[in-house]
């Protein structure tokens, strides 16, 4: 879901502060089903069923899933990293595992 209760509840771990969630319930994030051509991908099949740009239900997000999310996925990076304690690149981090990419 983006943004909806799971990306939502793992920024209220990381960045409260960048979280409007009085704003979560202003508009749906439902599926609004407004383009439809059966057995047919269209470029903007997402823009037609989802014209609020997100979808989920983003009031549910709590900072306690965020973290049990966001902590789920370190330890699972750790974990792909064959036990080295290194970071993947695609976290920030560089192959080396010691300098930060800039």
């Amino acid at each position: 879901m983006y943004a909806g209760e799971t990306e939502t509840s793992s920024l209220l771990y990381l960045g409260p502060d960048l979280v409007q969630q009085d704003r979560a319930t202003l508009e749906s994030g439902a599926n609004q089903k407004r383009w439809s051509i059966p057995d047919v991908y269209t470029a903007i099949w997402w823009y037609a069923g989802f014209p609020n740009h997100y979808t989920g239900e983003a009031e549910k997000a709590t900072r306690q899933l965020g973290e049990q999310v966001t902590e789920h996925e370190v330890r699972a990076d750790r974990a792909s990293s064959n036990g080295q304690g290194k970071v993947t690149r695609s976290s920030g981090v560089s192959p080396d595992g010691e300098s930060p990419l800039r």
